[in-house]
């Protein structure tokens, strides 16, 4: 039978804020998993305001399913899902006519982390997406390196992520032609999280920035 696992010495909060995307071919499902029978609710924002909200039920199945397409019209944006309790998680799912991509949402911001694996040469584009849930602004940095070496374009740094807004920096137009990057997100002031977004024609990919670590 299954087994608890020891009590976390900081328990996570019951949120977790999710990248959607809706429109251009692509929608985005909010998956929800679940041990308890609970209720929540999903909240899209955008420009600093929600776009609109839905709530849910995990019930006995100890799952549920938002479409992003019956919350808001939002294009790509970000949402804050309030779940029904700390064991609970939620992910997105981007769908589109060709493509699919699944990532957790994130539960806590860091003012460090990292993103690797993302490229620009012709016809990928990599995208870095910083999600602001909270009351105040963030200001971030970027500190990417490529295999030209440290990367100095000025639209790197101070990047301001207004309260209950995201921000998408559009690495294929910063820094086109770049065959590898890996990124340190460095955040000034204020709180965000921060997700890779990856298209290479038929293919696509979406994946969350981590704290650094000695060990992963």
């Amino acid at each position: 039978p299954p087994q608890a696992d020891e009590v976390a010495a900081v328990n996570a909060p019951a949120v977790a804020v999710c990248p959607v995307e809706e429109g251009s071919g692509r929608t985005t499902t909010i998956g929800v998993a679940s041990g308890v029978n609970g209720e929540g609710r999903f909240t899209a924002f955008a420009a600093g305001v929600p776009a609109g909200s839905a709530t849910f039920s995990t019930g006995e199945s100890g799952s549920a399913a938002i479409p992003i397409a019956e919350v808001a019209p939002l294009g790509t944006g970000a949402g804050l899902a309030e779940l029904p309790g700390q064991d609970v998680a939620a992910a997105s799912v981007f769908v589109g006519a060709q493509t699919a991509a699944v990532e957790g949402c994130l539960r806590t911001p860091t003012q460090h982390s990292l993103l690797a694996g993302g490229s620009t040469v012709s016809g990928e584009r990599f995208q870095v997406q910083l999600m602001n849930p909270y009351a105040g602004e963030a200001i971030v940095d970027l500190i990417v390196q490529s295999e030209s070496g440290l990367e100095a374009a000025p639209q790197l740094r101070g990047i301001l992520v207004p309260s209950r807004s995201s921000v998408v920096i559009d690495l294929a137009e910063v820094l086109p032609g770049r065959q590898s990057l890996s990124i340190a997100i460095e955040v000034a002031s204020g709180n965000v999280m921060t997700v890779g977004r990856f298209d290479a024609g038929a293919d696509g990919a979406l994946w969350h920035s981590v704290a650094p670590a000695s060990d992963w």
